[in-house]
């Protein structure tokens, strides 16, 4: 994969080569005490490597002032879980920028009421120190914006 980016002070035209590498297990667990079904866990790594990248490379899409790092490491674990008969779905997701030590959890809950009828908290927490204006992503700068949800929904 050949990707555009930018290089402060640069011709503002450079390009890259991208290899990324994933490993990832998924696997439907039992865990008597949380549930009477399933639990399903997701684990997964990515690496990205820019083998012809110098160390001073800013991406031109989503965040002109995060650097681009030679490896970036993206390790992640979500847990899927079906509660009461399924009727409350839980979803909870750890992820992380090893290199720029940020990350966020994120909670999403749907709860059946009735045929017609959820309830949903949702909830996202970003991690790590704030405003280092580094990583790509933008997880640094959105600590300061975490988000806790309540909405209900009424199905015709």
């Amino acid at each position: 994969m050949t990707i555009r980016i930018l290089a402060a002070g640069a011709d503002q035209g450079k390009w890259t080569d991208e290899f990324t590498g994933i490993i990832a297990f998924d696997r439907p667990t039992y865990i008597p005490w949380i549930s009477k079904q399933h639990t399903f866990i997701v684990v997964q790594w990515t690496t990205n490597w820019f083998p012809r990248i110098d160390g001073h490379t800013v991406l031109d899409i989503a965040d002109a002032q995060g650097k681009l790092r030679k490896y970036e490491n993206f390790p992640f674990i979500a847990v899927a879980n079906w509660l009461m008969d399924g009727r409350l779905a839980t979803t909870n997701v750890l992820f992380a920028n090893l290199d720029d030590k940020v990350g966020f959890f994120e909670s999403t809950n749907s709860f059946r009421y009735t045929t017609n009828t959820l309830f949903n908290i949702n909830m996202i927490w970003y991690l790590g120190q704030s405003g280092r204006f580094t990583d790509p992503l933008t997880l640094s700068r959105n600590r300061h914006i975490n988000e806790l949800e309540a909405r209900f929904t009424y199905e015709l």
